[in-house]
């Protein structure tokens, strides 16, 4: 299912013929889980444009009330620019990071050779080059 939640989780131990070692660790578990489909409720786009995310939508909301956002904060204009300013300020945060300076070199074509004349003594392959 693309669009699923988990509904309910159950678990039994020491069920079956196995029951629980004299330390009282169980030697058997049985997992039951329940699974939602959410399709008929809410979508989320395949597009990466990023103007879907702006719109209103199902999606939108569900997230909305999974992160806690009020009322007010779904509704109110200035609100809603706060956050998408909020969001815009840590993305140009994180893109000038040491890490994604880090992933951007090492993703060059003269790193990636010498990863590979690296990894071909260790006995694996990379398959990109």
């Amino acid at each position: 299912m693309r669009n699923a939640m988990v509904t309910n989780v159950s678990l039994n131990f020491g069920v079956g013929g196995l029951g629980w070692r004299t330390d009282g660790v169980p030697l058997s578990c049985d997992i039951n889980v329940t699974i939602r489909d959410m399709s008929r409720t809410m979508y989320m786009p395949i597009v990466t444009d990023t103007g879907v995310w702006d719109d209103d939508n199902k999606f939108s909301d569900f997230m909305a009330v999974l992160g806690s956002a009020t009322l007010h904060q779904r509704t109110s204009g200035w609100a809603k620019a706060t956050q998408n300013a909020n969001v815009q300020f840590q993305s140009w945060k994180s893109a000038f990071s040491q890490g994604a300076i880090m992933n951007k070199f090492f993703d060059l074509p003269p790193a990636r050779m010498v990863a590979n004349v690296f990894t071909a003594f260790t006995g694996t392959a990379r398959g990109d080059l």
